[in-house]
């Protein structure tokens, strides 16, 4: 017996046990493929497939409001929201990306 990965049809990679043969030994086999819609990435995935993400996008120059507007916009919406600065995401970015960012 051995492992082999395999492509399920949804894309994902999964462990496959097969035999020396390399026919699929089932019994296992159903328990993994039965346990795949019960791991908290496939609840993730399905939950945001169903429910896809909404960007708010706010562009201005320095010191418009931005950041007041996106605060009033997150105390009044029903939905959550996060608020994330362009400087919070080069901040991210390793030292020697910084400098060569146009």
């Amino acid at each position: 017996m051995k492992i082999e990965v395999i492509t399920h049809q949804s894309g994902d990679q999964l462990p496959m046990l097969v035999d020396n043969n390399g026919l699929p030994i089932p019994t296992p086999n159903e328990f993994i493929m039965g346990r795949r819609f019960l791991s908290t990435n496939t609840v993730i995935r399905e939950n945001l497939m169903s429910n896809p993400a909404k960007i708010i996008f706010l562009n201005g120059v320095s010191s418009v409001g931005k950041t007041s507007i996106a605060k009033i916009l997150q105390s009044i919406l029903d939905e959550a929201y996060l608020h994330i600065g362009v400087d919070q995401f080069i901040d991210m970015l390793l030292e020697k990306y910084i400098n060569n960012i146009d």
